[in-house]
């Protein structure tokens, strides 16, 4: 299995308390990387559907029956702070076991780490070489890292962040609509891509763009993103060619390699939201 096989490109670009991430599958392998992080190419065990069995932790407690009554509401994370609610609700409460084993685990994995930082300034000429060298770098020895100087104009991710805020603090009626976990609309607002089979839910909210087919019809997004949408995915566009030239002279092959096999071509913006 060569390193072609391996290599995938998955970057993020982080700014306040949204996450925006450009999602990217090479075609016809069994392999998901982070921003150039290498999985064994193994069978992948699937996901229970919508409706499928589910872990339930704790007498008495039924936690199918509350993941189907919290998505059955539309209103997501969101929906229960406005509601008023007193307590956190068991669907996102881990269970002790789980709680001691990710505290230390943390523990023991966060100390002395310092996530990699890749400047992007002058990846085109006078920092070529240094730039495909640390990204090779960080992809062998992290498997993720963040992209800093890398030409996403300050006032077009504001914007992009504002859409997703603005979206997710209209009123329930209003976003019901848009509510879906069907894979096949090129956007959607949902809470919980696992929620049928993790052992808690996470409080966030989330919005999710599809550009793997192409740009989508504007009408298949909601007015108040579409323009910041479709400004930063163009920006985007442009980041994922100069990544995908970079990391195909990081694994020694010809610039437009990468572009050449569609090995970037999947791509998804997602937006959380944490109410």
């Amino acid at each position: 299995m060569n390193m072609i096989e391996q290599l995938l490109a998955f970057f993020l670009i982080k700014k306040k308390t949204i996450t925006t991430s450009i999602l990217y599958e090479m075609k016809g392998h069994n392999s998901i990387t982070f921003a150039g992080f290498k999985f064994p190419l193994t069978k992948m065990q699937a996901s229970p559907r919508h409706g499928e069995s589910v872990t339930c932790s704790g007498p008495h407690h039924d936690r199918a029956k509350e993941a189907e009554e919290f998505h059955e509401t539309k209103a997501g994370v969101k929906g229960l702070v406005d509601s008023g609610l007193a307590k956190v609700p068991r669907l996102f409460i881990h269970p002790p076991k789980n709680l001691r084993d990710l505290s230390s685990g943390t523990d023991r994995a966060a100390t002395g780490l310092e996530v990699p930082i890749i400047n992007m300034m002058g990846c085109r000429d006078s920092r070529r070489r240094d730039v495909v060298d640390e990204l090779r770098r960080a992809s062998e020895t992290w498997g993720f890292f963040q992209i800093v100087n890398h030409g996403v104009p300050a006032a077009v991710m504001d914007g992009m962040l504002e859409a997703v805020t603005q979206f997710h603090e209209q009123p329930e009626g209003v976003k019901r609509e848009w509510y879906s976990r069907d894979d096949a609309k090129k956007f959607r607002y949902y809470s919980n891509g696992d929620l049928f089979w993790s052992q808690a839910a996470a409080w966030r909210d989330t919005l999710l763009f599809d550009f793997s087919c192409g740009v989508p019809d504007p009408e298949e997004v909601p007015l108040l993103c579409r323009e910041p949408v479709f400004a930063y995915e163009e920006h985007i566009e442009k980041l994922k060619r100069s990544l995908s030239e970079l990391l195909s002279d990081a694994l020694g092959l010809t610039s437009g390699y990468l572009g050449e096999i569609e090995c970037m071509e999947s791509k998804r913006i997602v937006g959380h939201y944490y109410p």
